[in-house]
């Protein structure tokens, strides 16, 4: 499976984002949304090494799967460091004068974090992006978002920052300035907010990444951060995972399915036969395609709401069809054998795969693109316009990496102000740039290359199909 995705930024591992939110992730939450996104993304993830540490919701188990993730290929940690020891010495700089938060790096040695490493190397340090930010943000006085400061959190920055000798960019650098310019709690959460957005987005921009959306408690950020929304939502795969009968992999503890999970991450997940990515993304595209409108002009939380109930009435209508195996496959009370692995991972894609053609030959549609079927294949073809209720002609720029596609994006945010939400196509993600000259501009990346399943001749394939375009442009 060759489709394009972005890796996924591990956001919700970030204790100083939680604090900003008031929420406290758990063991619990934390391995079973690694484990969902394990089965349904091709798609690597990635965090910076010092969230691993740093995080109180990962007990032993939690970091021996990370271990273990990381071993497979599936999660990169990442860090500006190129030690261990280097790391160690630069978190306790950062951090002297807020040792009660951090004890792991004043007590113990460095040894004690060998057990998970680095493995991706960035080549700027996140203080330094952080300060920049936050500069920027209060020298725009005409901005949206100094709108939001108040004049305490905007002096408590200010002083903050003059004062700074080292210290970590935390909202504890800025506690005592705040208390001394008669702040509030509420002035504490936009500062500590914007933090964790300058944080998120300088790993999202490292890799290209994109967040998981739907986790309980952090839809601030799924709003702010998430470029792709449905298709890493966490209720939503989890309904599909539900689906192909792979749901008590999620609830049960991983050591306990052990001879599961080693055999799927080392050979099978992006093995051709038991890759489910590729049809969950259908799947998730499909119905985002059949939302209205009015849908679409809202929240995050009503399309996935609609969603949810239009993937629960296929799933009803499949059910006497779709026996579940999991109870069957078991060798005994707690394991799943080996030789069992394959046939569970080809029943999960079988049962999604004719959950999608369910959902392709649905008659209910909203009055939104059409589908054109072609037997038993999972086949969009769009036959109505994508955007009812505009006629204008449509231009669309192709672009081929990531650096062309975020220069694209930049240029067209500052000009004609912030995009909408992005379209799925059959294999693409448009986004929509807005309107200049009379025409409604939109944009797509394939991958480098001609050929190639996601390569620019499916991509503009796929673009004229959906779009009808009068105008393609390839930097």
């Amino acid at each position: 499976m060759y489709e394009h995705q972005h890796p996924i930024y591990l956001h919700f591992l970030d204790r100083e984002l939680g604090f900003s939110v008031d929420f406290r992730a758990t063991p619990l939450l934390v391995e079973r949304v690694l484990k969902i996104l394990a089965l349904t993304c091709s798609a690597s993830c990635y965090c910076g090494i010092s969230l691993i540490w740093e995080s109180p919701a990962l007990n032993a188990d939690c970091r021996r799967f990370i271990a273990l993730l990381e071993e497979s290929d599936v999660l990169g940690a990442v860090s500006y460091n190129g030690t261990v020891e280097e790391f160690y010495e630069s978190r306790q700089r950062l951090y002297a004068h807020d040792t009660q938060r951090y004890p792991l790096y004043f007590s113990g040695g460095p040894d004690g974090l060998r057990t998970i490493r680095a493995t991706l190397h960035k080549p700027q340090d996140t203080t330094s992006a952080l300060l920049k930010d936050l500069e920027l943000w209060i020298s725009k006085s005409s901005s949206l978002s100094r709108k939001k400061i108040t004049a305490p959190a905007l002096q408590a920055i200010e002083d903050g920052l003059q004062a700074r000798t080292g210290e970590a960019v935390t909202y504890r650098l800025f506690d005592p300035f705040l208390a001394k310019a008669g702040g509030t709690a509420a002035d504490t959460g936009v500062i500590s907010r914007q933090i964790s957005l300058a944080y998120s987005r300088h790993y999202l921009d490292y890799a290209g990444g994109d967040i998981l959306t739907g986790i309980k408690g952090l839809s601030f950020f799924d709003d702010q951060l998430a470029t792709a929304f449905p298709l890493h939502d966490v209720p939503l795969l989890l309904l599909l995972l539900d689906t192909a009968g792979l749901s008590p992999l999620i609830e049960e503890p991983w050591p306990t399915r052990r001879t599961f999970w080693d055999p799927f991450l080392t050979e099978l997940r992006n093995a051709d036969g038991y890759n489910l990515s590729m049809t969950v993304r259908t799947i998730l595209q499909a119905a985002h395609n059949q939302l209205p409108p009015s849908v679409h002009a809202h929240s995050q939380y009503a399309a996935r709401t609609r969603i949810a109930a239009l993937i629960k009435r296929a799933r009803h209508d499949l059910e006497t069809k779709l026996p579940r195996p999991y109870g069957s496959w078991r060798d005994n009370d707690t394991h799943i054998g080996e030789h069992s692995t394959k046939p569970l991972l080809v029943h999960a894609r079988t049962s999604l795969e004719a959950l999608a053609q369910a959902l392709h030959r649905s008659d209910v549609y909203w009055g939104l693109p059409q589908v054109e079927r072609k037997g038993d294949a999972v086949t969009a073809a769009i036959t109505s316009d994508p955007h009812p209720a505009t006629h204008l002609p449509r231009i669309l720029l192709l672009t081929a990496t990531q650096v062309e596609t975020k220069c694209a994006l930049e240029t067209f945010a500052q000009t004609l102000g912030p995009r909408k939400k992005p379209l799925f196509g059959e294999h693409t993600t448009y986004f929509s740039l807005g309107q200049a000259h009379g025409c409604d501009v939109y944009l797509a990346q394939s991958e480098a290359g001609a050929a190639g399943p996601s390569g620019s001749i499916l991509t503009a394939h796929d673009a004229f199909r959906f779009l009808d375009p009068v105008l393609s442009v390839v930097p």
